[in-house]
């Protein structure tokens, strides 16, 4: 039982050293300053990009809601119209219902 725990201990003492050595190599190779600028630079064009297609697209919604308020004005307009200048029926008895 001893034996065991102590080669699992030398084993993740070894394990841990070898990952300390290849990230030691990893970062003499990789700038880590410059990933991480990168990163967030890339980030904020992202949101940027982002931001500016929810503007285009409230842009465009509003487009669309005003095209619609003036087919709704322009319908409802010559529906008066219409009424105002084709003649009207007589008015039956004010108490007679249809049915």
């Amino acid at each position: 039982m001893r034996g065991r725990q102590a080669g699992l201990g030398l084993l993740l003492l070894l394990a841990g050293c070898g990952l300390l050595l290849l990230l030691l190599l990893l970062t003499g190779k990789l700038d880590a300053m410059l990933l991480v600028s990168s990163a967030i630079a890339n980030l904020i064009r992202g949101l940027q990009q982002l931001g500016l297609a929810l503007l285009q697209l409230i842009v465009v919604l509003l487009v669309v809601l005003l095209a619609l308020l003036a087919l709704l004005l322009l319908v409802g307009g010559a529906v008066r119209l219409l009424r105002a200048v084709w003649p009207s029926r007589p008015a039956g008895p004010s108490g007679a219902s249809d049915g």
